[in-house]
């Protein structure tokens, strides 16, 4: 009868099964080492979150708040914007309490008022760190910054900022306003064509807004420039 061939036994060397024991091992204590830093550094934001970030937002809203209210009337704009005794302004907002919401909101508020009082760099330095998602005040900021561009006769900027304006979103609030404002300036630098295709998107997409009410004056001024060229 035939036997089963044997296969025969494979014999690690002793070294070999060392080392190989020794890698597992070293391989066990980096993973070990690295989880435990990732549950450190998750616990260390929560813990900053918790602890640090969400007093100060909280402390940041009401001073926030107060110089909104000083905000509301023209005579008091300056307090609002530095402040008075206990009470801070945007400004002083802004710097201390930059890593919150209110203290990114006090940018722009800063830069609003900076930009009434004329100092246009000033203004675009704040509006320039102001950062938003909102379908409002992302595009008024964007907008404010070639306002003040614009007071500077910095047309170019002006231009650009006044697009980024108008497509940051499409609404009927602001994109009208900004395709017109852009439209303006193009004209300023004497890019027809440019100002024709702004005003173009006023009229095809709304129509039914106070800039496109208007907005035909604008379109027959601009192609007259470009049939002449």
């Amino acid at each position: 009868m035939e036997t089963e061939e044997t296969k025969p036994e494979i014999n690690v060397p002793h070294h070999q099964r060392t080392g190989l024991a020794g890698m597992m091992d070293k391989n066990r204590k980096m993973v070990t080492y690295l989880l435990g830093g990732i549950i450190i550094v998750i616990l260390g934001f929560f813990g900053f979150k918790q602890f640090y970030l969400e007093p100060q937002e909280a402390e940041a809203r009401v001073k926030l708040f107060k110089a909104q209210r000083l905000a509301e009337n023209d005579s008091t704009l300056t307090l609002a914007l530095n402040g008075k005794g206990m009470d801070m302004g945007f400004i002083a907002i802004a710097d201390d309490y930059g890593m919150t919401k209110s203290g990114n909101l006090a940018h722009y508020y800063a830069g609003c008022i900076l930009l009434k009082q004329g100092k246009y760099d000033d203004a675009i330095s704040h509006l320039k760190s102001f950062s938003s998602k909102s379908k409002v005040f992302g595009p008024l900021a964007l907008g404010a910054i070639g306002d003040a561009y614009c007071q500077q006769k910095n047309f170019e900027e002006a231009a650009d900022y006044y697009m980024k304006a108008a497509h940051k979103d499409d609404n009927r609030f602001t994109a009208p306003r900004y395709f017109r404002k852009a439209g303006l300036v193009y004209e300023e630098l004497k890019k027809y064509k440019e100002a024709l295709e702004a005003y173009q998107v006023v009229k095809d997409k709304y129509a039914n807004t106070n800039e496109g009410n208007q907005i035909d004056k604008y379109i027959g001024r601009a192609q007259a420039h470009v049939d002449a060229e």
